[in-house]
């Protein structure tokens, strides 16, 4: 679609988006993780190095008029959120049109900006069922291999999914919203996921795979890979790991755990109790964020 500057005020931006987001790594925003607008990789490069403070002037210039954008885009439609970059801190820094009216940056309890971050308004929920996302990769490098990983994970997914919608059905009966019920949609969400994975390309890395689920999943999911390996049908080891995403991984004011409730998001508890945890039934490689 053809779309017109839309950090301008006028009425002749042709297409809006319905979602909308910011991928740069402004948590290092003037040391190359964000590259302001009108300026070249290479003219960035030599900024850094030789006009360190040309160069911050110009990248907070640049998250100014993006905001502008933003701003204007959301007028007409969009929904913004913040991915976990830490754009909506640095846009502040920068000046930008962010906080909500009334608030400054340094306001404590309530939130700040004018859009949440990724974590409260779309993974939040999920992560509170237990749901969070983790690899496997094949040592084989098989797509076929790969292949028959996705089959007996969605083997377990559906097993799972049976025994909990039979539950919800009793909880809607006998009028108890539980787990159950709210879990359900999750599991569908992450079945159609591994169905679709291959036809999607969805392939990170070396012939591996991003899944998410619960305790009972990645525990089960795991057992029936072993099963695969003793009897031959998988060629190999299959590795399994945390993805950087999982639940309670990191502590991030601005970012994960932003705008908690109970007011503990200045607290590193969810990261320190993660990687403790992590250590104490023998990961081989834990890190604190």
């Amino acid at each position: 679609a053809e779309l017109s500057d839309p950090s301008s005020s006028n009425e002749s931006v042709s297409f809006v988006p319905h979602l909308g987001s910011d991928q740069t790594s402004c948590h290092i925003p003037f040391s190359g993780g964000y590259y302001p607008v009108g300026y070249s990789y290479e003219k960035s490069k030599v900024m850094m190095a030789e006009d360190p403070q040309g160069f911050k002037d110009a990248v907070q210039e640049s998250l100014r008029r993006q905001v502008t954008a933003i701003n204007t885009l959301v007028s007409r439609g969009m929904r913004f959120w913040d991915y976990g970059n830490s754009f909506l801190l640095e846009a502040s820094r920068a000046g930008a049109d962010i906080l909500k009216e009334g608030t400054d940056s340094e306001s404590v309890g309530e939130p700040v900006f004018r859009y949440p971050s990724y974590v409260q308004d779309i993974m939040g929920d999920i992560f509170s069922l237990g749901f969070g996302p983790f690899r496997w990769v094949c040592t084989s490098a098989s797509p076929e291999d790969l292949a028959l990983t996705d089959q007996i994970a969605l083997g377990v997914l559906n097993e799972i999914r049976d025994q909990l919608a039979e539950k919800a059905e009793q909880d809607s009966a006998a009028d108890v919203p539980g787990y159950a019920s709210r879990a359900v949609p999750q599991l569908d969400d992450n079945i159609l996921w591994i169905t679709e994975a291959d036809d999607h390309k969805l392939v990170v890395g070396s012939q591996a795979r991003i899944l998410y689920a619960n305790a009972e999943a990645r525990s089960k999911i795991a057992a029936a890979f072993n099963e695969a390996i003793a009897d031959g049908r998988l060629s190999s080891p299959v590795m399994l790991s945390r993805d950087h995403h999982d639940v309670s991984g990191t502590d991030a004011p601005w970012r994960e755990t932003s705008n908690i409730e109970d007011g503990s998001k200045f607290c590193a508890d969810m990261a320190v109790h993660n990687v403790i945890g992590d250590a104490s039934r023998g990961a081989t490689s834990v890190s604190l964020h």
